[in-house]
């Protein structure tokens, strides 16, 4: 073999080999190797779901229960829809003894009385996926929804009815009666619409044709709303209730107990007691992007260690850093960061006017996403020792359906993200399922292989039939 061959063969071998590593390491970020790592290390694994727009009851995470019990063979996983553990915001301006935030809609107060907020208390359901033989998987589901129901049931359903004609549905869940939830001051459900009122508004004769009725009453009434709320004057509302439900997640232990003991660990960092990973879908994933994309200073700097105030702010903080060193992957499913960013545009440089901007041909200074996440991470692999370290550099994956309208890719020249395209409904010749397009990621095999890695290899871990 004459030199030159040689090494043309040696050069393919080369990159061969490198491509081969790069791949190994970014899958070592996937579900399936942090339950290798769990298993080894006995710990579980905390799956973080943030459900997206048009929710409205508890149970948004079934889908995705039902298809990992079932790619992982878990015949101890018989009924993943039973009622998990409920836990509600409780803290700061969530307080069962809190008032009202004084946000106004078209003249009128978006709560009516502090009862009323009480009621939109956003909760956490803990459900616990435990392996054959092998380490269990906890799946922390963020219910956000409350929040939305004041404005959503009286200001656009109720309007909607006199207008276009209603959804008896929804003018059905907005009229349920008032329940407490286990006998707290917090509610399972709230008459937001009397009874009386309910009746009338059905009885309105539609004076909107079917197709488009329908459409803007799930699509535009029921769903989009929802995210002009979270971009809204009540976006700190939504940030808050991911931060508090955030700090239930790192108290709930795997045996369905509650500790402090992450505490410990969160000022020591030096091993990992546990791993989590996030999965939103649509809104929920401009939510889970706006926690990942905090900034890298102040409370939630790599080291910071805020003073307790009293309101319980700074032990939110510890539990977001926390749970940020601990995450090396998220799943965005139908992502609409991109198109409800277009609302959060900002200047570089803050304070300068269009007349003083750089000159033509000149670049601003780029604003690093997730630097916050991407810093806490690298500092935390440093903290840990030998076998213990995980990928330092997190990563976010995408996942759109082309077919899906409710779906936007993310900038693909940016290192901590990958866009990938599935299909969750096959189109015939000129359209797809709308609702499979954008509801499917969740019970796509695709999707849920690259989460988890080689079936066989993750159900050897977990002990499930294969």
């Amino acid at each position: 073999m004459n030199t030159r061959r040689r090494q043309i063969l040696i050069a393919i071998a080369l990159i061969v080999g490198m491509a081969g590593k790069a791949h190994a390491q970014g899958e070592e970020a996937t579900i399936g190797d942090a339950l290798r790592r769990a298993a080894a290390e006995h710990r579980s694994v905390h799956i973080i779901y943030v459900h997206g727009i048009r929710q409205n009851l508890p149970g948004s995470s079934l889908q995705l229960r039902q298809s990992v019990c079932k790619y992982l063979g878990l015949t101890s996983c018989k009924d993943p829809g039973a009622p998990g553990k409920r836990e509600y915001a409780e803290y700061g301006g969530f307080a069962v003894d809190s008032r009202r935030p004084p946000l106004t809609y078209m003249g009128k107060p978006v709560w009516q009385n502090d009862e009323e907020w009480h009621a939109s208390a956003p909760f956490v359901v803990h459900y616990v996926i435990k392996g054959n033989a092998g380490p269990s998987m906890v799946v922390d589901e963020f219910n956000w929804w409350p929040i939305t129901l004041s404005l959503k049931c009286r200001e656009i359903v109720a309007r909607e009815a006199r207008a276009a004609g209603s959804i008896n549905s929804l003018i059905d869940f907005c009229s349920q009666p008032t329940q407490r939830f286990e006998q707290t001051r917090h509610y399972e459900s709230y008459n937001w619409i009397p009874r009386d009122q309910a009746g009338k508004l059905k009885k309105i004769r539609p004076q909107s044709a079917l197709l488009n009725r329908l459409l803007k009453n799930s699509i535009l009434d029921w769903g989009i709303s929802d995210a002009m709320m979270a971009v809204g004057s009540a976006n700190s509302i939504f940030m808050e209730s991911m931060r508090q439900l955030i700090l239930k997640s790192v108290r709930f232990r795997e045996d369905g107990t509650e500790s402090d003991d992450w505490r410990q660990q969160e000022t020591s960092g030096r091993t990992i007691d546990r791993e989590f990973f996030m999965v939103s879908h649509s809104l929920g994933s401009y939510l889970v992007f706006s926690i990942l994309n905090s900034d890298a200073s102040g409370a939630l700097r790599a080291g910071a260690r805020p003073a307790e105030d009293g309101s319980g702010a700074a032990t939110e903080d510890a539990a977001v850093r926390y749970v940020l060193e601990r995450t090396p992957q998220a799943y965005f499913f139908a992502n609409q960061i991109p198109i409800i960013e277009l609302a959060e545009l900002q200047r570089s440089n803050e304070g300068e006017s269009l007349r003083n901007s750089a000159p033509e041909g000149a670049q601003d200074d780029e604003v690093p996403l997730m630097n916050g996440w991407r810093s806490l991470r690298e500092s935390f692999n440093k903290q840990l020792s030998g076998e213990q370290s995980t990928p330092g550099v997190p990563r976010v994956v995408a996942w759109s359906d082309p077919s899906d309208m409710l779906s936007w890719h993310l900038p693909s020249d940016h290192q901590l993200f990958e866009n990938q395209d599935v299909f969750n409904s096959w189109w015939h010749w000129i359209i797809a399922n709308p609702e499979k397009a954008h509801d499917g990621y969740d019970s796509n095999k695709k999707v849920i292989r690259a989460m988890f890695g080689p079936r066989k290899e993750a159900v050897a871990v977990v002990g499930g039939k294969p």
